[in-house]
């Protein structure tokens, strides 16, 4: 009020009216920056590119089959995804329950086959490392399938992943590896997975 009842003093005597003096000009400058709240979202980064902890210690890589216990109860999986890390690809399994089931891991010497037809399966690369999950489903109540038959990630050494089988409360996933590389295995919860790396 006094700023502008000088500016009319100014301008009814003729003169130029003074500039604002420095703590003026601050204090404009900071009423005019943008406040924190008005700063952009950053959007969430995927799941699979974030790296998470490792409970069971670097010391766990393994080519021997590997078998985890779960929680025991029927869990049904929502959703794989692979991203590459710094000397390894990760593969994230996860669930639509509070933890992660029973799991087998194991590289395969005998051809490939989906487990109820029995006919042959092929994914790409030159190891195949299955991942297989106990009392889980891959389809909703009404038979649809809750995953992609198969993901192609492309990674330095996931090739693809693919589905073999969903019978009987059995869950399995086929990855093909560029080599039968060590792998290790923990899970997570909130929400449950099953984490898989692959070392390159």
């Amino acid at each position: 009020m006094s700023a502008l009842l000088a500016l009319a003093l100014a301008a009814c005597s003729g003169e130029a009216p003074a500039p604002p003096s420095a703590e003026t000009a601050s204090a404009e400058t900071a009423l005019a920056a943008p406040s924190p709240e008005a700063s952009p979202v950053r959007a969430p980064v995927p799941a699979a590119d974030v790296p998470e902890s490792d409970p069971a210690g670097p010391e766990t890589w393994t080519t021997a089959p590997l078998v985890g216990k779960g929680a025991g109860s029927h869990a049904r999986v929502k959703d794989v995804r692979a991203a590459t890390h710094e000397g390894f690809d990760r593969i994230v399994l996860e669930f639509e329950r509070e933890s992660a089931p029973e799991y087998r891991l194991v590289y395969l010497a005998a051809p490939l086959a989906n487990c109820a037809s029995g006919a042959p399966a092929e994914v790409e690369g030159g190891g195949v490392l299955q991942v297989q999950l106990m009392g889980t489903s891959g389809h909703d109540d009404a038979g649809a399938a809750t995953t992609p038959k198969e993901v192609r990630p492309a990674l330095p050494v996931v090739r693809e992943i693919e589905r073999v089988c969903d019978f009987e409360g059995v869950v399995a996933f086929a990855v093909g590896v560029t080599a039968p590389t060590p792998f290790r295995a923990f899970t997570l919860a909130a929400p449950a997975r099953l984490v898989v790396d692959v070392r390159r």
